[in-house]
């Protein structure tokens, strides 16, 4: 958790209104939610997708290891059982070679991938400006982004359509915020991920995503998934979207805890 989160829930508290408010305002009243599938067998990641789709879900980030030919069986598994009208992207979580990600995203073609995430090592922007350009599907970075800097590196080299803004990994709020501003103006999307955030984390990301102007694609919160929190005003899904908190700050008590822990485990 970081400090910045609390300080605009105590912020928010004081002023008497929710941090979305401090962030610029809110622009939506609900959130299109996504979560992720861990690297499994294929039988266990069609059954962790069948419970996501029975949660509400309607987009699915599917882990990928490094094993090219189970990845493609995973996917194309996960597709045959969920059906067309659900979204679905894969995250190989920069483990790939660019031969490795050329010869998956051919064979998924016919898999209808809204985009890949990360397909190689974050240093490697010429190599994702290349896999870009060849290929002509949607990359989007997590691993090469980390702040604002990394952001302008990422557009002067082409390599990405979209950023994966993460929390705790850009150190709050307040760096969240200057990490989309920066990509908006060079012309890149941006949604909001997950690091498996509890408490104030979770809260945090459900302010951050409605006060963006701009948020074309579901964000992550696996963490509805993997737990239930316990809290004055618990999250739940409605028609595949989270409820922004109208509380002041950032709207909820700490959890009590966390219940229901699942065994599928992200990598």
């Amino acid at each position: 958790m970081s400090w910045d989160n609390t300080l605009y829930d105590v912020a928010g508290k004081a002023f008497g209104v929710p941090v979305s408010t401090l962030l610029g305002g809110m622009r939506r009243e609900t959130i299109e939610a996504a979560s992720e599938i861990g690297i499994a067998e294929p039988e266990e990641m069609v059954k962790e997708a069948r419970r996501l789709v029975g949660m509400g879900f309607r987009v699915i980030n599917i882990k990928a290891g490094k094993n090219v030919e189970d990845e493609i069986e995973g996917v194309k598994a996960i597709r045959d059982a969920v059906g067309t009208a659900m979204e679905l992207k894969v995250d190989p979580d920069g483990g790939r070679s660019r031969y490795g990600t050329l010869r998956a995203l051919k064979v998924f073609a016919d898999c209808n991938l809204s985009y890949v995430e990360q397909p190689l090592p974050g240093w490697d922007l010429e190599g994702l400006a290349w896999i870009r350009k060849a290929t002509g599907v949607p990359i989007m970075l997590d691993e090469s982004v980390w702040n604002p800097h990394d952001v302008i590196k990422v557009a002067e080299a082409e390599a990405a359509d979209i950023i994966n803004i993460k929390l705790t990994k850009a150190g709050g709020l307040k760096s969240s915020l200057d990490m989309y501003t920066t990509a908006q103006a060079l012309g890149i999307s941006c949604m909001v991920g997950t690091e498996l955030e509890v408490c104030v984390g979770v809260t945090a990301k459900v302010h951050l995503a409605p006060s963006l102007g701009s948020l074309p694609f579901a964000c992550e919160f696996t963490e509805l998934a993997f737990h239930k929190m316990a809290g004055e005003e618990p999250f739940g899904l409605e028609d595949g979207c989270l409820r922004v908190p109208r509380g002041t700050g950032l709207g909820t008590n700490p959890p009590k805890g966390l219940i229901e822990e699942q065994s599928l485990t992200l990598t």
